[in-house]
């Protein structure tokens, strides 16, 4: 064989070897198919609800306002009747014939007014006023608490002298703060004076009425 020939098929030689490699790739590895993309979903999240804010109850205990006992007996001034025939005490309201908001209200003021008049009037009172205004109800437990308030002014002479014109003294009260219990079974009343700016808690007050 000449020379020529044997370098040609030297050089086939070297390409069908060179070929094989190519296409058998290298031996022992595994090419893996890569197959098309995946996109995971996100988790679901479920909100968590939050409790529920519990709500204010529509009455106050009677624990923080005091209650009316069976055994109520009312402590409350009478007055004292004066000279002059036409100054004198005042009876105090009947129950209210229906406890409402309104009702319990205008039976604090009235009581309000017959109190500081029996409270304060005196042998020689001339002449004497009271005023009571209602600042707000509030329902509790039974019946209503009200809070009002108050003052009073009185004239006070010498009468017991006889004399036609008495030497007259005016007098103004300082403000009453009070506050009543108002339940079908009585009622309840807490007060304070000289410049208080907070009415008092019913539940230290005095039994005033019975019903």
């Amino acid at each position: 064989m000449s020379p020529n020939a044997t370098a040609t098929l030297r050089a086939v030689a070297v390409a069908v070897v060179l070929l094989s490699a190519g296409c058998l790739g290298t031996p022992g590895v595994d090419t893996p198919d890569a197959g098309p993309a995946t996109t995971e979903s996100p988790a679901t999240v479920t909100p968590t609800e939050s409790p529920a804010t519990p709500t204010e109850p529509t009455t106050a205990p009677t624990t923080t306002v005091g209650t009316i006992p069976d055994d109520c007996t009312p402590a409350r001034p009478e007055g004292v009747d004066p000279v002059r025939d036409d100054v004198s005490p005042v009876a105090y309201p009947d129950a209210p014939a229906e406890l409402t908001a309104e009702a319990a209200g205008e039976w604090a003021e009235t009581f309000e007014e017959a109190y500081l008049r029996n409270d304060n009037l005196a042998r020689d009172t001339v002449s004497f006023g009271a005023s009571a205004g209602v600042e707000n109800v509030t329902r509790v437990d039974g019946g209503y608490v009200v809070r009002v308030r108050a003052s009073w002014y009185s004239n006070t002479g010498d009468v017991r002298t006889g004399t036609a014109s008495p030497t007259v003294v005016h007098a103004d009260s300082p403000v009453y703060l009070s506050t009543y219990l108002v339940t079908d079974a009585g009622a309840r009343r807490a007060s304070t004076t000289g410049g208080a700016n907070d009415h008092p808690n019913v539940r230290d007050g005095t039994v005033v009425a019975c019903f």
